[in-house]
Formats: structure tokens, C-alpha cells, sequence
């Protein structure tokens, strides 16, 4: 596992680009995957299209797009098969 280092005010402007759009909160976002309306996959999509889009900012060295995107189909399954995931999945 990789980490890096993205400064605070990157972090802010990056989050407030991306997270609102798609989810207003956490619960909202849960509340949604609960329901059906969205997927793990759909968000992690959504959110690595943001990334792309917002490539001037330099606020992440590295994207892992295909091991987000199998992380994202491998959750999904686990949810569709009644396995619980974590409060984010």
C-alpha cells in the first residue's frame, strides 16, 4: 500500500469539487446504496471521472483506476449476496 502526502488546501478545493456533486453526505450516499439507487461502482466511476477532470489540481500522484473500479464491482457482489461490507460499501 502507497501513501501520499496532498496538502490541506488541495484536499479542501478537491473534496468540495467532487464529494457534493454526486453525494450531499455520507448518510445520503448510504441511504442510496441501501436502496438500490446506487452502486459502489457507479460512485467510484463517477468520483474517478472527477479525478480525470480535475487533473490541474496535482492533488493525487497516483490514480489506481482498474483496482478501484474491481474493489468497486468485488463490494457490490458482497452486497448482492447479503454479506456486509462496512458503512461505506
Amino acid at each position: 500500500m502507497r501513501f501520499l502526502y496532498i496538502d490541506e488546501r488541495t484536499l479542501a478545493v478537491f473534496y468540495k469539487s467532487i464529494f457534493l456533486f454526486l453525494y450531499n453526505t455520507i448518510a445520503e450516499y448510504q441511504q442510496q446504496l441501501y436502496s438500490g439507487k446506487t452502486t459502489c461502482l457507479i460512485a467510484t466511476e463517477h468520483y474517478l471521472k472527477k479525478i480525470e477532470s480535475s487533473k490541474n489540481l496535482n492533488a493525487f500522484v497516483e490514480v489506481y483506476v482498474e483496482e478501484s473500479i474491481e474493489r468497486a464491482k468485488f463490494l457490490d457482489e458482497k452486497r448482492n449476496n447479503g454479506q456486509a461490507c462496512g458503512k461505506l460499501h
